[in-house]
Protein backbone atom coordinates (compact mmCIF):
# COMPACT_ATOMS: atom_id res chain seq x y z
CA UNK A 1 0.00 0.00 0.00
CA UNK A 2 2.85 2.36 0.86
CA UNK A 3 4.47 1.78 -2.54
CA UNK A 4 1.17 2.53 -4.25
CA UNK A 5 0.88 5.80 -2.30
CA UNK A 6 4.44 6.73 -3.22
CA UNK A 7 3.83 6.04 -6.90
CA UNK A 8 0.62 8.07 -6.92
CA UNK A 9 2.35 10.93 -5.08
CA UNK A 10 5.29 10.95 -7.48
CA UNK A 11 2.98 10.83 -10.49
CA UNK A 12 0.84 13.63 -9.05
CA UNK A 13 3.83 15.91 -8.49
CA UNK A 14 5.17 15.18 -11.96
CA UNK A 15 1.75 15.91 -13.45
CA UNK A 16 1.42 19.15 -11.46
CA UNK A 17 4.89 20.18 -12.63
CA UNK A 18 3.93 19.39 -16.23
CA UNK A 19 0.74 21.47 -16.01
CA UNK A 20 2.66 24.29 -14.35
CA UNK A 21 5.23 24.15 -17.11
CA UNK A 22 2.49 24.43 -19.72
CA UNK A 23 1.01 27.46 -17.96
CA UNK A 24 4.41 29.12 -17.69
CA UNK A 25 5.84 28.38 -21.13
CA UNK A 26 2.66 29.07 -23.10
CA UNK A 27 2.91 32.89 -22.89
CA UNK A 28 6.63 32.63 -23.61
CA UNK A 29 6.09 30.72 -26.84
CA UNK A 30 3.50 33.27 -27.98
CA UNK A 31 6.34 35.75 -28.43
CA UNK A 32 9.77 35.74 -30.03
CA UNK A 33 11.22 38.07 -27.39
CA UNK A 34 11.31 38.21 -23.55
CA UNK A 35 8.04 39.31 -21.98
CA UNK A 36 7.79 42.83 -20.61
CA UNK A 37 10.97 43.75 -18.68
CA UNK A 38 14.55 42.46 -18.42
CA UNK A 39 16.55 45.08 -20.30
CA UNK A 40 18.54 46.15 -17.24
CA UNK A 41 19.52 42.55 -16.47
CA UNK A 42 20.40 41.97 -20.12
CA UNK A 43 22.87 44.86 -19.90
CA UNK A 44 24.32 43.66 -16.60
CA UNK A 45 24.97 40.15 -17.93
CA UNK A 46 26.58 41.69 -21.02
CA UNK A 47 28.71 43.92 -18.77
CA UNK A 48 30.02 40.89 -16.86
CA UNK A 49 30.95 39.16 -20.10
CA UNK A 50 32.56 42.28 -21.58
CA UNK A 51 34.61 42.76 -18.38
CA UNK A 52 35.86 39.17 -18.71
CA UNK A 53 33.94 38.05 -15.59
CA UNK A 54 35.29 40.74 -13.28
CA UNK A 55 32.64 42.68 -11.37
CA UNK A 56 32.04 46.07 -13.07
CA UNK A 57 31.84 49.19 -10.92
CA UNK A 58 29.00 50.60 -13.03
CA UNK A 59 26.60 49.08 -15.51
CA UNK A 60 26.59 50.33 -19.08
CA UNK A 61 22.80 50.58 -18.91
CA UNK A 62 21.47 54.06 -19.67
CA UNK A 63 24.65 56.10 -19.47
CA UNK A 64 27.19 54.32 -17.26
CA UNK A 65 26.06 56.10 -14.09
CA UNK A 66 24.21 53.28 -12.29
CA UNK A 67 26.31 51.40 -9.70
CA UNK A 68 26.61 47.69 -10.41
CA UNK A 69 25.13 46.96 -7.00
CA UNK A 70 22.57 44.33 -7.94
CA UNK A 71 23.44 40.81 -6.68
CA UNK A 72 25.47 39.36 -9.57
CA UNK A 73 25.07 35.57 -9.33
CA UNK A 74 22.52 35.21 -12.13
CA UNK A 75 24.46 37.55 -14.40
CA UNK A 76 27.54 35.37 -14.02
CA UNK A 77 25.45 32.29 -14.79
CA UNK A 78 24.13 34.00 -17.93
CA UNK A 79 27.61 35.10 -18.99
CA UNK A 80 28.95 31.55 -18.53
CA UNK A 81 26.08 30.11 -20.59
CA UNK A 82 26.69 32.66 -23.32
CA UNK A 83 30.46 32.10 -23.35
CA UNK A 84 30.54 28.30 -23.27
CA UNK A 85 27.12 27.18 -24.57
CA UNK A 86 26.66 30.07 -27.02
CA UNK A 87 23.06 30.71 -25.96
CA UNK A 88 22.27 34.39 -26.40
CA UNK A 89 21.17 36.62 -23.54
CA UNK A 90 17.76 37.31 -25.07
CA UNK A 91 17.03 33.58 -25.38
CA UNK A 92 18.13 33.03 -21.80
CA UNK A 93 15.97 35.87 -20.52
CA UNK A 94 13.08 34.53 -22.55
CA UNK A 95 13.16 30.87 -21.49
CA UNK A 96 15.09 30.50 -18.23
CA UNK A 97 12.53 32.30 -16.01
CA UNK A 98 9.76 29.91 -17.07
CA UNK A 99 12.02 26.89 -16.59
CA UNK A 100 13.21 27.90 -13.11
CA UNK A 101 9.68 28.83 -12.06
CA UNK A 102 8.52 25.38 -13.17
CA UNK A 103 11.21 23.75 -11.04
CA UNK A 104 9.80 25.63 -8.03
CA UNK A 105 6.67 23.44 -8.13
CA UNK A 106 8.21 20.21 -6.79
CA UNK A 107 10.25 22.22 -4.28
CA UNK A 108 7.00 23.79 -3.04
CA UNK A 109 5.68 20.27 -2.51
CA UNK A 110 8.74 19.40 -0.40
CA UNK A 111 8.29 22.55 1.68
CA UNK A 112 4.60 21.84 2.24
CA UNK A 113 5.29 18.22 3.20
CA UNK A 114 7.87 19.37 5.73
CA UNK A 115 5.57 22.01 7.22
CA UNK A 116 2.33 19.98 7.24
CA UNK A 117 3.59 16.38 7.52
CA UNK A 118 0.92 15.50 4.95
CA UNK A 119 1.64 14.23 1.46
CA UNK A 120 -2.00 14.65 0.45
CA UNK A 121 -2.17 18.32 1.50
CA UNK A 122 1.13 18.93 -0.23
CA UNK A 123 -0.01 17.37 -3.50
CA UNK A 124 -3.01 19.72 -3.58
CA UNK A 125 -0.74 22.64 -2.65
CA UNK A 126 1.60 21.76 -5.53
CA UNK A 127 -1.28 21.79 -8.03
CA UNK A 128 -2.41 25.16 -6.70
CA UNK A 129 1.08 26.59 -6.94
CA UNK A 130 1.44 25.20 -10.45
CA UNK A 131 -1.63 27.01 -11.75
CA UNK A 132 -2.14 30.09 -9.58
CA UNK A 133 -1.35 33.05 -11.86
CA UNK A 134 0.23 34.88 -8.91
CA UNK A 135 2.83 32.14 -8.54
CA UNK A 136 4.37 32.80 -11.94
CA UNK A 137 3.19 36.02 -13.62
CA UNK A 138 6.06 38.14 -12.30
CA UNK A 139 8.50 35.25 -12.63
CA UNK A 140 8.19 34.35 -16.32
CA UNK A 141 8.77 37.90 -17.57
CA UNK A 142 12.21 38.93 -18.73
CA UNK A 143 12.97 40.42 -15.33
CA UNK A 144 12.05 37.06 -13.87
CA UNK A 145 15.57 35.93 -14.76
CA UNK A 146 16.47 37.00 -11.20
CA UNK A 147 13.02 36.75 -9.58
CA UNK A 148 12.51 33.10 -10.60
CA UNK A 149 15.90 32.04 -9.26
CA UNK A 150 15.19 34.09 -6.13
CA UNK A 151 11.86 32.36 -5.45
CA UNK A 152 13.39 28.91 -6.06
CA UNK A 153 16.23 29.62 -3.63
CA UNK A 154 13.71 31.13 -1.19
CA UNK A 155 11.58 27.98 -1.07
CA UNK A 156 14.65 25.79 -0.62
CA UNK A 157 16.06 28.13 2.04
CA UNK A 158 12.82 28.13 4.04
CA UNK A 159 12.68 24.34 3.79
CA UNK A 160 16.22 24.03 5.12
CA UNK A 161 15.65 26.58 7.91
CA UNK A 162 12.43 24.84 8.95
CA UNK A 163 14.24 21.51 9.24
CA UNK A 164 17.14 23.18 11.04
CA UNK A 165 14.89 24.51 13.79
CA UNK A 166 12.84 21.33 13.92
CA UNK A 167 15.61 18.73 13.98
CA UNK A 168 18.63 20.72 15.22
CA UNK A 169 21.02 18.91 12.90
CA UNK A 170 24.31 20.35 11.76
CA UNK A 171 23.75 19.45 8.10
CA UNK A 172 20.83 21.86 7.96
CA UNK A 173 23.06 24.68 9.15
CA UNK A 174 25.31 24.02 6.16
CA UNK A 175 22.44 23.78 3.69
CA UNK A 176 20.82 26.93 5.11
CA UNK A 177 24.07 28.86 4.80
CA UNK A 178 24.58 27.77 1.21
CA UNK A 179 20.99 28.30 0.05
CA UNK A 180 20.53 31.66 1.79
CA UNK A 181 23.85 32.85 0.40
CA UNK A 182 22.76 31.90 -3.10
CA UNK A 183 19.52 33.81 -2.51
CA UNK A 184 21.27 36.95 -1.25
CA UNK A 185 23.54 36.87 -4.29
CA UNK A 186 20.46 36.59 -6.51
CA UNK A 187 17.64 38.85 -5.30
CA UNK A 188 17.80 41.33 -2.37
CA UNK A 189 14.06 41.82 -1.77
CA UNK A 190 13.27 38.10 -1.70
CA UNK A 191 16.14 37.65 0.75
CA UNK A 192 14.24 39.91 3.16
CA UNK A 193 11.21 37.66 2.76
CA UNK A 194 13.26 34.63 3.84
CA UNK A 195 14.82 36.57 6.71
CA UNK A 196 11.47 37.46 8.30
CA UNK A 197 10.15 33.97 7.57
CA UNK A 198 13.16 32.48 9.37
CA UNK A 199 12.41 34.73 12.35
CA UNK A 200 8.82 33.47 12.36
CA UNK A 201 9.99 29.86 12.15
CA UNK A 202 12.27 30.50 15.11
CA UNK A 203 9.31 31.77 17.12
CA UNK A 204 7.29 28.77 16.00
CA UNK A 205 9.80 26.32 17.49
CA UNK A 206 10.90 28.56 20.33
CA UNK A 207 14.08 30.58 20.39
CA UNK A 208 15.83 28.32 22.90
CA UNK A 209 19.57 28.18 23.42
CA UNK A 210 20.15 25.59 20.70
CA UNK A 211 17.98 27.44 18.20
CA UNK A 212 19.79 30.72 18.86
CA UNK A 213 23.18 29.05 18.42
CA UNK A 214 22.10 27.45 15.14
CA UNK A 215 20.61 30.72 13.86
CA UNK A 216 23.71 32.70 14.82
CA UNK A 217 25.98 30.17 13.12
CA UNK A 218 23.84 30.37 9.99
CA UNK A 219 23.95 34.18 9.88
CA UNK A 220 27.71 34.18 10.43
CA UNK A 221 28.23 31.67 7.64
CA UNK A 222 26.05 33.68 5.25
CA UNK A 223 27.98 36.88 6.00
CA UNK A 224 31.28 35.14 5.33
CA UNK A 225 30.22 33.56 2.03
CA UNK A 226 28.58 36.71 0.66
CA UNK A 227 31.22 39.14 1.97
CA UNK A 228 33.32 39.30 -1.24
CA UNK A 229 30.30 40.84 -2.96
CA UNK A 230 28.92 43.25 -0.36
CA UNK A 231 32.32 44.37 0.85
CA UNK A 232 33.26 45.22 -2.75
CA UNK A 233 30.06 47.21 -3.29
CA UNK A 234 30.37 49.13 -0.03
CA UNK A 235 34.02 49.95 -0.67
CA UNK A 236 33.18 51.23 -4.16
CA UNK A 237 29.90 52.99 -3.57
CA UNK A 238 29.33 53.17 0.23
CA UNK A 239 26.53 51.53 2.20
CA UNK A 240 24.10 54.10 0.82
CA UNK A 241 23.90 52.11 -2.41
CA UNK A 242 22.05 49.31 -0.64
CA UNK A 243 19.88 51.76 1.28
CA UNK A 244 18.94 53.51 -1.96
CA UNK A 245 17.90 50.19 -3.53
CA UNK A 246 15.11 49.93 -0.97
CA UNK A 247 13.30 52.83 -2.67
CA UNK A 248 11.35 50.46 -4.92
CA UNK A 249 9.40 48.99 -2.02
CA UNK A 250 6.39 50.45 -0.29
CA UNK A 251 5.47 50.40 3.36
CA UNK A 252 2.78 47.74 3.11
CA UNK A 253 1.68 45.41 0.34
CA UNK A 254 -1.61 44.17 1.87
CA UNK A 255 -1.02 40.62 0.72
CA UNK A 256 -4.01 39.24 2.61
CA UNK A 257 -6.28 41.49 0.56
CA UNK A 258 -4.54 41.12 -2.80
CA UNK A 259 -3.45 37.48 -2.52
CA UNK A 260 -5.76 36.11 -5.19
CA UNK A 261 -7.54 39.17 -6.56
CA UNK A 262 -5.46 39.48 -9.73
CA UNK A 263 -4.82 36.77 -12.24
CA UNK A 264 -7.77 36.44 -14.53
CA UNK A 265 -11.24 34.93 -14.49
CA UNK A 266 -12.01 32.01 -12.15
CA UNK A 267 -9.34 33.16 -9.68
CA UNK A 268 -12.13 32.92 -7.08
CA UNK A 269 -11.62 29.15 -7.10
CA UNK A 270 -8.33 29.71 -5.35
CA UNK A 271 -9.47 32.47 -3.00
CA UNK A 272 -12.48 30.51 -1.76
CA UNK A 273 -10.59 27.27 -1.16
CA UNK A 274 -7.64 29.14 0.39
CA UNK A 275 -9.98 31.00 2.73
CA UNK A 276 -11.56 27.68 3.70
CA UNK A 277 -8.07 26.45 4.38
CA UNK A 278 -7.25 29.51 6.50
CA UNK A 279 -10.38 28.99 8.60
CA UNK A 280 -9.59 25.30 8.96
CA UNK A 281 -6.03 26.07 10.04
CA UNK A 282 -7.31 28.43 12.72
CA UNK A 283 -9.91 25.90 13.91
CA UNK A 284 -7.16 23.31 14.23
CA UNK A 285 -5.21 25.88 16.27
CA UNK A 286 -2.50 26.20 13.66
CA UNK A 287 -1.61 29.85 13.22
CA UNK A 288 1.70 29.76 11.37
CA UNK A 289 0.31 30.35 7.86
CA UNK A 290 -1.88 33.22 9.08
CA UNK A 291 1.07 34.81 10.87
CA UNK A 292 3.20 34.27 7.74
CA UNK A 293 0.72 36.12 5.54
CA UNK A 294 0.41 38.97 8.03
CA UNK A 295 4.17 39.29 8.25
CA UNK A 296 4.54 39.32 4.46
CA UNK A 297 1.86 42.01 4.30
CA UNK A 298 3.93 44.53 6.23
CA UNK A 299 7.05 43.96 4.15
CA UNK A 300 8.01 46.51 1.46
CA UNK A 301 8.59 43.77 -1.10
CA UNK A 302 8.25 44.54 -4.81
CA UNK A 303 7.34 40.96 -5.85
CA UNK A 304 4.78 40.53 -3.08
CA UNK A 305 2.22 38.45 -4.97
CA UNK A 306 4.79 35.91 -6.12
CA UNK A 307 5.77 35.40 -2.47
CA UNK A 308 2.23 35.45 -1.11
CA UNK A 309 1.49 32.53 -3.40
CA UNK A 310 3.74 30.26 -1.32
CA UNK A 311 1.66 30.30 1.89
CA UNK A 312 -1.40 30.76 -0.31
CA UNK A 313 -0.78 27.41 -2.02
CA UNK A 314 -0.34 25.74 1.36
CA UNK A 315 -3.68 27.20 2.48
CA UNK A 316 -5.28 25.83 -0.68
CA UNK A 317 -3.96 22.39 0.23
CA UNK A 318 -5.47 22.70 3.69
CA UNK A 319 -8.77 23.87 2.23
CA UNK A 320 -9.03 20.86 -0.06
CA UNK A 321 -7.90 18.39 2.59
CA UNK A 322 -9.90 19.66 5.56
CA UNK A 323 -12.98 21.21 3.92
CA UNK A 324 -13.60 20.19 0.31
CA UNK A 325 -12.90 16.46 0.63
CA UNK A 326 -14.82 15.92 3.89
CA UNK A 327 -17.71 17.91 2.42
CA UNK A 328 -17.82 15.73 -0.67
CA UNK A 329 -17.70 12.57 1.43
CA UNK A 330 -20.15 13.69 4.12
CA UNK A 331 -22.95 11.41 2.82
CA UNK A 332 -20.76 8.34 2.53
CA UNK A 333 -20.40 5.63 5.11
CA UNK A 334 -17.35 6.17 7.27
CA UNK A 335 -16.58 9.51 5.70
CA UNK A 336 -15.56 10.90 9.08
CA UNK A 337 -12.76 8.38 9.18
CA UNK A 338 -11.73 8.40 5.54
CA UNK A 339 -8.20 7.43 4.62
CA UNK A 340 -6.20 10.66 4.61
CA UNK A 341 -3.66 9.40 2.08
CA UNK A 342 -3.70 10.68 -1.48
CA UNK A 343 -4.64 7.19 -2.70
CA UNK A 344 -7.49 6.98 -0.20
CA UNK A 345 -8.81 10.42 -1.12
CA UNK A 346 -8.66 9.90 -4.86
CA UNK A 347 -10.52 6.59 -4.75
CA UNK A 348 -13.79 8.50 -4.47
CA UNK A 349 -15.35 9.50 -7.76
CA UNK A 350 -16.81 12.76 -6.43
CA UNK A 351 -13.35 13.89 -5.29
CA UNK A 352 -11.76 13.03 -8.62
CA UNK A 353 -14.47 14.85 -10.59
CA UNK A 354 -14.34 17.97 -8.39
CA UNK A 355 -10.57 18.16 -8.39
CA UNK A 356 -10.46 17.58 -12.15
CA UNK A 357 -12.88 20.47 -12.67
CA UNK A 358 -10.74 22.78 -10.52
CA UNK A 359 -7.60 21.78 -12.39
CA UNK A 360 -9.31 22.01 -15.80
CA UNK A 361 -10.77 25.45 -15.17
CA UNK A 362 -7.48 26.69 -13.73
CA UNK A 363 -5.51 25.42 -16.72
CA UNK A 364 -8.00 27.01 -19.10
CA UNK A 365 -7.59 30.30 -17.25
CA UNK A 366 -3.82 30.07 -17.49
CA UNK A 367 -3.99 29.39 -21.23
CA UNK A 368 -6.59 32.08 -21.91
CA UNK A 369 -5.03 34.78 -19.72
CA UNK A 370 -2.22 35.84 -22.12
CA UNK A 371 -4.83 36.36 -24.83
CA UNK A 372 -7.58 37.94 -22.74
CA UNK A 373 -6.53 39.56 -19.47
CA UNK A 374 -2.80 39.38 -18.93
CA UNK A 375 -2.02 41.91 -21.64
CA UNK A 376 1.16 42.94 -19.85
CA UNK A 377 2.74 39.54 -20.50
CA UNK A 378 3.88 40.79 -23.88
CA UNK A 379 7.11 42.18 -25.31
CA UNK A 380 7.58 45.41 -27.18
CA UNK A 381 6.22 45.36 -30.75
CA UNK A 382 7.96 44.58 -34.01
CA UNK A 383 7.61 48.27 -34.85
CA UNK A 384 9.65 49.17 -31.79
CA UNK A 385 12.21 46.56 -32.79
CA UNK A 386 12.56 48.18 -36.23
CA UNK A 387 12.80 51.62 -34.63
CA UNK A 388 15.48 50.56 -32.16
CA UNK A 389 17.50 48.97 -34.95
CA UNK A 390 17.33 52.26 -36.83
CA UNK A 391 18.41 54.19 -33.73
CA UNK A 392 21.43 51.91 -33.27
CA UNK A 393 22.55 52.35 -36.85
CA UNK A 394 21.74 56.03 -37.46
CA UNK A 395 22.20 58.09 -34.29
CA UNK A 396 25.31 59.15 -32.34
CA UNK A 397 26.23 56.94 -29.39
CA UNK A 398 25.85 59.84 -26.95
CA UNK A 399 22.31 60.65 -28.12
CA UNK A 400 19.66 61.28 -25.49
CA UNK A 401 16.06 60.22 -26.17
CA UNK A 402 12.74 61.13 -24.62
CA UNK A 403 10.54 58.04 -25.01
CA UNK A 404 6.85 58.83 -25.00
CA UNK A 405 5.13 55.44 -24.94
CA UNK A 406 1.88 56.46 -23.27
CA UNK A 407 2.19 53.66 -20.68
CA UNK A 408 0.88 54.77 -17.30
CA UNK A 409 3.02 52.42 -15.20
CA UNK A 410 6.76 52.34 -15.82
CA UNK A 411 7.07 48.69 -14.75
CA UNK A 412 4.71 47.67 -17.58
CA UNK A 413 6.68 49.60 -20.20
CA UNK A 414 8.99 47.21 -22.12
CA UNK A 415 10.00 49.92 -24.63
CA UNK A 416 11.39 52.25 -21.96
CA UNK A 417 13.34 49.46 -20.28
CA UNK A 418 14.71 47.68 -23.34
CA UNK A 419 15.61 50.81 -25.32
CA UNK A 420 18.82 51.65 -23.36
CA UNK A 421 19.88 47.98 -23.36
CA UNK A 422 19.45 47.31 -27.08
CA UNK A 423 20.48 50.69 -28.52
CA UNK A 424 23.09 51.67 -25.90
CA UNK A 425 21.58 55.16 -26.02
CA UNK A 426 20.27 57.17 -23.09
CA UNK A 427 16.57 57.30 -22.28
CA UNK A 428 16.13 60.34 -20.07
CA UNK A 429 12.88 59.14 -18.48
CA UNK A 430 13.54 55.42 -17.97
CA UNK A 431 13.06 54.44 -14.32
CA UNK A 432 14.79 51.04 -14.20
CA UNK A 433 18.12 51.11 -12.41
CA UNK A 434 17.57 54.48 -10.74
CA UNK A 435 16.80 52.73 -7.44
CA UNK A 436 20.56 52.27 -7.00
CA UNK A 437 21.18 56.02 -7.19
CA UNK A 438 21.24 58.26 -4.06
CA UNK A 439 19.13 61.19 -2.89
CA UNK A 440 15.70 59.77 -3.74
CA UNK A 441 16.59 59.65 -7.43
CA UNK A 442 14.19 56.77 -7.95
CA UNK A 443 11.17 58.78 -6.77
CA UNK A 444 12.16 61.76 -8.90
CA UNK A 445 12.63 59.51 -11.91
CA UNK A 446 9.17 58.04 -11.39
CA UNK A 447 7.72 61.57 -11.48
CA UNK A 448 9.74 62.41 -14.59
CA UNK A 449 8.43 59.31 -16.33
CA UNK A 450 4.82 59.92 -15.32
CA UNK A 451 4.91 63.57 -16.44
CA UNK A 452 6.33 62.64 -19.85
CA UNK A 453 3.74 59.93 -20.48
CA UNK A 454 0.95 62.32 -19.54
CA UNK A 455 1.91 64.31 -22.66
CA UNK A 456 0.79 61.46 -24.93
CA UNK A 457 -2.47 63.29 -25.63
CA UNK A 458 -0.98 66.78 -25.97
CA UNK A 459 1.23 68.68 -28.35
CA UNK A 460 4.96 69.32 -28.18
CA UNK A 461 4.46 72.27 -25.86
CA UNK A 462 3.61 69.79 -23.10
CA UNK A 463 6.94 68.03 -23.59
CA UNK A 464 8.84 71.34 -23.64
CA UNK A 465 7.21 72.31 -20.35
CA UNK A 466 8.11 68.88 -18.92
CA UNK A 467 11.74 69.23 -20.03
CA UNK A 468 12.05 72.76 -18.65
CA UNK A 469 10.50 71.97 -15.28
CA UNK A 470 12.79 68.96 -14.81
CA UNK A 471 15.93 70.54 -16.37
CA UNK A 472 16.12 67.78 -18.97
CA UNK A 473 17.82 67.95 -22.36
CA UNK A 474 17.27 65.47 -25.18
CA UNK A 475 18.19 65.19 -28.87
CA UNK A 476 15.43 62.87 -30.11
CA UNK A 477 11.79 62.30 -29.34
CA UNK A 478 10.64 58.66 -29.67
CA UNK A 479 6.84 58.36 -29.92
CA UNK A 480 4.94 55.07 -29.72
CA UNK A 481 1.68 55.28 -31.64
CA UNK A 482 -1.60 53.79 -30.58
CA UNK A 483 -2.25 50.52 -32.43
CA UNK A 484 -5.55 49.35 -31.04
CA UNK A 485 -4.26 49.25 -27.45
CA UNK A 486 -4.37 51.58 -24.48
CA UNK A 487 -0.73 52.68 -24.64
CA UNK A 488 0.77 55.02 -27.16
CA UNK A 489 0.15 58.53 -28.45
CA UNK A 490 -3.01 59.36 -30.32
CA UNK A 491 -2.80 59.93 -34.08
CA UNK A 492 -3.72 63.57 -33.62
CA UNK A 493 -0.81 64.04 -31.20
CA UNK A 494 1.65 62.49 -33.62
CA UNK A 495 0.33 64.69 -36.43
CA UNK A 496 0.72 67.84 -34.32
CA UNK A 497 4.34 66.93 -33.60
CA UNK A 498 5.02 66.18 -37.26
CA UNK A 499 3.81 69.70 -38.07
CA UNK A 500 5.80 71.39 -35.28
CA UNK A 501 8.71 73.45 -36.64
CA UNK A 502 10.85 72.51 -33.63
CA UNK A 503 10.79 68.84 -34.61
CA UNK A 504 11.93 66.99 -37.72
CA UNK A 505 10.61 63.51 -38.52
CA UNK A 506 13.58 61.19 -39.17
CA UNK A 507 11.97 57.75 -38.85
CA UNK A 508 8.46 56.40 -39.06
CA UNK A 509 6.66 53.09 -39.35
CA UNK A 510 3.17 51.96 -38.42
CA UNK A 511 3.94 51.94 -34.69
CA UNK A 512 6.70 54.47 -34.03
CA UNK A 513 7.68 57.99 -35.01
CA UNK A 514 11.12 59.39 -34.18
CA UNK A 515 11.79 63.11 -34.32
CA UNK A 516 15.07 64.96 -34.05
CA UNK A 517 14.88 68.12 -32.00
CA UNK A 518 15.76 71.22 -34.02
CA UNK A 519 16.01 73.48 -30.97
CA UNK A 520 17.24 71.25 -28.16
CA UNK A 521 15.35 71.98 -24.90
Amino acid sequence: MKKAQDYVTIFSICFATFLGGVARFYPVFLSNFPLNDGGLFYSMARDVLEHNFSLPAFTSYNGNVIPFGYPPLVFYVMAIIQRFLHIGFTDQIRFLPALISTLSIPTLYLLSKSMTDSKAKSVFAAFAYALMPQSYQWLIMGGGITRSFGVLFAILSILSIWEMFRQHRFRYILSSIILCSLLILTHPAIAWFVFVTAFLIGLRYGLNKTGIIYASATVAGILVITSPWWVTIISRHTLGTFLSAGQTGGFINLSIITLFIAGGPFANIFIVVALFGLIAEIMHRRFFLLAWLILISILPIWVGQALDAIPGALLFGSGVYWVIVPGLLSNKVGSNEYDGSIVGILQYRSVKITFSIIIGVSLFTAMAAPLLTMTNLKPYSQYDQEAMNWVTQNTPVNSQFALMTGEKDWFWDPVSEWFPALTRRISVATVQGSEWLPDQTFRRQENIYDRLQSCADHDYACILDWAKSNTISFSYLYVTKKNGGDRGAAAATVQLMAEDIQLQLVFENAGVSIFTVVDKP
